[in-house]
C-alpha cells in the first residue's frame, strides 16, 4: 500500500485510499481506481484527452486487494502494449 504522506510522482504511483473509493495517482492523473458498491468495482483510468467521464470497467472483485491488482496488471498491458507498438513503428519505418 502507498505512503499517505509522500506524494505520487511521475515516476512513483501511488494508491490513495478511502473506504469507498480508492485511487492510482501518477502525479495529476488517476491510472485508475476502485469503488466499493458491495463488492469492489475495479476501473481503469482515463486518459486525459478523453471525452468520457469515467473509465473502463475491469471487474468485480471480492476483495478490495483483488481490485487493485487487476487495476495494477491493465496498466502493465496496457505499457507493454505501448511499448510493443513503438518499437513495430521504429523497425517498420
Amino acid at each position: 500500500m502507498a505512503d499517505e504522506n509522500r506524494p505520487a510522482t511521475a515516476t512513483h504511483p501511488r494508491w490513495r485510499d478511502s473506504a469507498e473509493v480508492c485511487a492510482l495517482i501518477e502525479g495529476n492523473q488517476c491510472l485508475g481506481y476502485v469503488i466499493r458498491r458491495g463488492d469492489w468495482q475495479a476501473y481503469r483510468g482515463t486518459a486525459d484527452d478523453r471525452v468520457e467521464s469515467e473509465g473502463k470497467l475491469l471487474g468485480s472483485y471480492d476483495s478490495l486487494a483483488e481490485a487493485k491488482i487487476a487495476v495494477e496488471q491493465a496498466l502493465i498491458r496496457a505499457t507493454r502494449k505501448e511499448i510493443v507498438l513503438g518499437a513495430n513503428a521504429i523497425w517498420n519505418s
